[in-house]
């Protein structure tokens, strides 16, 4: 009985892997061959990290959805895959928290081990895990490229403030108003600006200061 319960659990997940990998090789226009050589990477993943296949192939469908390079995926699930096990999260948090970062700032997959890193140097540094800060830095992301604000002065502000005792959720939240009120600065702002005899380039340093950004 047991020796048959696992021969039908085993049918089980390989037809899930096997329905994942069909949901996957439609992302490739049906190239078999490239399919096929992401299959092998996924289990030699597998192998590597005790991730089951069928998680794997269900965030290597999100990861290529989001924009990763099928060419380059297989390196970018191994990267996002060590990154969840360090940073207590799931590979999908961490493949949407890195696919984030790479939109944004218009990145490749060739720059997700350095985005890695600073995860796991913000997680150390700071008082929050990588799982914290990808469940909220999706919000703050857009607004800090768009302010010219570099993926190693925001992880370095969020390891301050954190450090500081401000939850991560907080934090985000504090860095999103203090960048978007460099880029936008109200007319009353302006207007107040102006009789101090200051420019908005004046108080954008002394703001991001402020808040570590600098």
């Amino acid at each position: 009985a047991p020796m048959a319960a696992a021969a039908t659990e085993g049918l089980k997940l390989n037809s899930q892997f096997s329905a994942g990998m069909s949901k996957i090789a439609t992302l490739l226009g049906n190239d078999i061959e490239a399919a096929n050589r992401l299959k092998q990477g996924l289990r030699d993943l597998s192998d590597e990290t005790g991730v089951s296949v069928t998680d794997l192939t269900e965030a290597e469908y999100q990861a290529i959805s989001a924009g990763v390079d099928a060419a380059h995926v297989t390196e970018f699930m191994g990267t996002a895959t060590k990154l969840s096990q360090a940073g207590f999260a799931d590979a999908a948090t961490t493949i949407d928290a890195l696919t984030s970062v790479l939109n944004a700032y218009g990145l490749s997959a060739d720059n997700a081990g350095h985005n890695a890193e600073e995860f796991i140097l913000t997680q150390n540094l700071g008082k929050t895990t990588v799982a914290e800060m990808a469940q909220t830095i999706g919000g703050v992301i857009p607004i800090a490229s768009a302010a010219g604000v570099s993926t190693e002065e925001l992880m370095a502000s969020i390891a301050a403030l954190t450090k500081n005792g401000m939850k991560t959720p907080d934090a985000m939240t504090a860095l999103k108003g203090a960048i978007s009120g460099i880029i936008k600065p109200s007319e009353a702002a302006m207007k107040q600006l102006q009789e101090m005899g200051l420019s908005v380039d004046t108080l954008s340093a002394k703001h991001l200061n402020e808040v570590g950004l600098t």
